[in-house]
């Protein structure tokens, strides 16, 4: 481990513990969700293992958790001087995530950055970023599900990162339900790197144009190739159906080798299968109350995760020439190539870019354009069709969204429609990013990383079949919940920023913005209070 992980840590440590002292000085009592989380933990402790709020919709990980915790913590009490129920008290179960932000989640974090090839520095960085994203630094001072479900989550992904099972991610549902769609995105990339063997290179690196190449004559060739077509993600986006061309050489695959594939998948598939037997039995997905969270089809949670990801990561994204490159890219018929040539010079992660081969002809141009209309105009029809506004959204003036919303779209209707411009802009910011190398990538040779990582191309952004089983696991995720919680985002990002990296004088902004966004959010939770009508004298608070 580098000298420079304790270093980074020693920070979050500090940070988290002037956290946790100001949010357990003004707020001692449980606040919001913790008066629900709080007392059932507090049951744990006490040995009512049988007892359980209905208002609970989350499962019993955290509490489990706690408990383990507290015993630990037993031996301590009397150098502590205090009572016995002080160690289920709400200061130590709040700790609890307190320690998980300071420490367990850095660890983990900078683990999975090494093995996604980064150098020691650059892995130190990453994890610092993750810790002090400001949806989990937030949360070090609360006793929330947020936390230890995103670091069983990472816990799975770094141990299939080094090749091994994710049975880790068994114990991520166990945190929230969702989990068990990443534990599907963790399937498909094990049976990836499994099936494939010895990647051939050739294929990998050859461009189809379907332009001018029969869609028949390239599945033959892939037929005739015999491995998993995952090119890298800048690669496989211009090459037409290049979504049937992976997939089809994913499902020959299984078929060639369907022992070795169901080998593969067997781990996750019996978390999976067992999930769905849960929800059978359970009459549903959640626990406890069921009328406030039943499943609603909400396509434009993608959207709000665009706009969440540019306005949290905008240090990771922005640079002089980024517009220009945004119009050639997507309407390369109305930039002349010699004027985009110049705006193509320098991204993110790069200081050189080569525009696609496939938009050097004027039907290659058309056709691009075309699709990008088609892609705004699908995107307006879901937001005039499938925008939800929750009852909770409308009613609980305690978080964000709920201003956001009350001062966009319920306050001017046709915000909504105006705004899908810059959804579908901040969807291809994200998009550019994974396909571009990161610039903390380290030279280590490829023989030190494990084989798992040939869904990860090195210096090359992530594969396309990373990209695609990520896009839907993340889908659906989410889009299943009517409310907007920003919440519901992190597992998404945290996936997202340890697959993009950052350049040194990138991640200083990154971190000095996190900085700002965390001192703004805990300022307003500790310090700007208020009371509503129905509730006098007792104090509401803002947060995420």
């Amino acid at each position: 481990m580098t000298s420079q992980l304790p270093l980074h840590i020693s920070f979050l440590v500090a940070a988290t513990l002037v956290l946790s002292y100001k949010f357990q000085s003004i707020v001692p009592q449980p606040y919001l969700d913790e008066v629900f989380h709080i007392p059932q933990a507090q049951r744990y402790c006490d040995g009512k293992w049988m007892e359980w709020d209905d208002k609970i919709t989350t499962p019993f990980g955290l509490y489990i958790l706690s408990y383990i915790y507290t015993l630990l913590l037993l031996p301590l009490r009397p150098i502590l001087g205090q009572p016995e129920t002080y160690i289920c008290s709400t200061a130590i179960l709040r700790s609890l995530n307190a320690i998980g932000v300071a420490i367990v989640l850095p660890v983990l974090g900078y683990r999975v950055s090494r093995k996604l090839r980064r150098s020691e520095v650059d892995a130190a960085r990453d994890a610092v970023s993750i810790a002090f994203f400001p949806l989990m630094f937030f949360f070090a001072g609360l006793f929330y599900t947020d936390v230890w479900s995103t670091v069983f989550v990472l816990a799975a992904y770094e141990r299939l990162l080094g090749g091994r099972h994710g049975r880790l991610s068994a114990i991520s549902i166990l945190f929230r339900q969702t989990n068990v769609l990443w534990t599907s995105f963790f399937c498909v990339l094990h049976v990836v790197s499994q099936l494939t063997i010895e990647p051939n290179t050739q294929l990998q690196e050859k461009k189809y144009d379907t332009s001018n190449q029969n869609i028949v004559s390239i599945f033959q060739d892939i037929w005739n190739s015999r491995v998993i077509y995952n090119p890298p993600l800048a690669q496989f986006t211009d090459q037409g159906p290049g979504v049937l061309i992976s997939l089809y050489s994913l499902a020959l695959s299984i078929l060639r080798s369907p022992l070795q594939a169901i080998a593969a998948a067997l781990p996750f598939l019996t978390v999976i299968l067992s999930f769905i037997a849960f929800v059978i039995l359970n009459g549903g997905i959640v626990l406890g109350d069921k009328s406030a969270h039943t499943a609603t089809l909400h396509l434009p949670q993608l959207f709000y995760f665009t706009l969440f990801v540019l306005f949290i990561s905008w240090p990771l994204l922005i640079a002089p020439c980024l517009p220009l490159r945004f119009l050639h890219a997507n309407f390369p018929l109305f930039i002349p190539s010699s004027f985009s040539s110049n705006t193509h010079s320098k991204t993110p992660h790069t200081n050189t870019y080569t525009p696609p081969e496939s938009q050097s002809t004027l039907f290659a141009k058309t056709a691009r354009t075309m699709f990008t209309l088609v892609i705004l105009s699908t995107m307006l029809l879901i937001v005039h069709k499938n925008t939800v506004l929750h009852p909770y959204l409308l009613a609980d003036n305690r978080h964000y969204p709920f201003y956001l919303f009350r001062r966009t779209i319920l306050y001017h209707p046709p915000i909504k429609y105006l705004a899908v411009p810059i959804y579908y802009g901040c969807g291809w910011c994200i998009l550019d990013s994974l396909q571009r190398p990161s610039s903390s990538s380290s030279t280590q040779s490829p023989n030190h990383i494990p084989r798992p990582q040939s869904s990860l191309p090195k210096d090359s952004g992530v594969s396309s079949l990373w990209f695609l089983s990520y896009l839907i696991a993340f889908l659906l995720s989410v889009i299943g919940a009517g409310l907007v919680e920003f919440r519901y985002f992190v597992p998404g990002w945290v996936l997202w920023r340890l697959a993009v990296g950052s350049s040194r004088w990138r991640w200083w902004l990154e971190m000095a913005w996190f900085a700002a966004v965390n001192g703004v959010t805990a300022y307003l939770f500790l310090h700007r209070g208020f009371s509503w009508e129905s509730e006098p004298g007792k104090i509401q608070r803002f947060m995420w």
